[in-house]
């Protein structure tokens, strides 16, 4: 996805990365010249994030948030994004057929599907 932005969008532009961590995303966008909003909800995600970005030297603007009020409070700011790439987090579904032990004793579906 982040090479299929790159070829896109022009180098240099503005691109939020929402749902970012761990990074890997964020790092090939910085690492293509573009300036890189690394929007992740989680702290502890976020913080593993800092971390990868940190280590590979690569430079992002790492944001704790929630990626649709981020980029509602940056419009309103009059900063707007170029591109936006979002990368949802899955219900895991897949990986539960291969591993049935990884599920959860309650798994709310409803509220995984609210939040992708």
């Amino acid at each position: 996805a982040a090479c299929a932005l790159a070829a896109a969008v022009p180098k240099n532009s503005r691109v939020l990365d929402a749902c970012a961590a761990p990074g890997g995303k964020a790092l090939q966008l910085a690492a293509a010249g573009f300036d890189v909003a690394a929007v992740e909800k989680s702290k502890r995600r976020a913080a593993r994030l800092r971390e990868n970005l940190e280590r590979c030297r690569a430079a992002a603007d790492v944001v704790v948030a929630d990626a649709v009020s981020h980029c509602r409070d940056e419009a309103a700011a009059g900063r707007l994004y170029d591109a936006i790439l979002v990368d949802a987090p899955c219900s895991a579904t897949g990986t539960a057929r291969r591993r049935p032990d990884v599920l959860r004793s309650d798994p709310d579906l409803p509220a995984l599907a609210a939040t992708q």
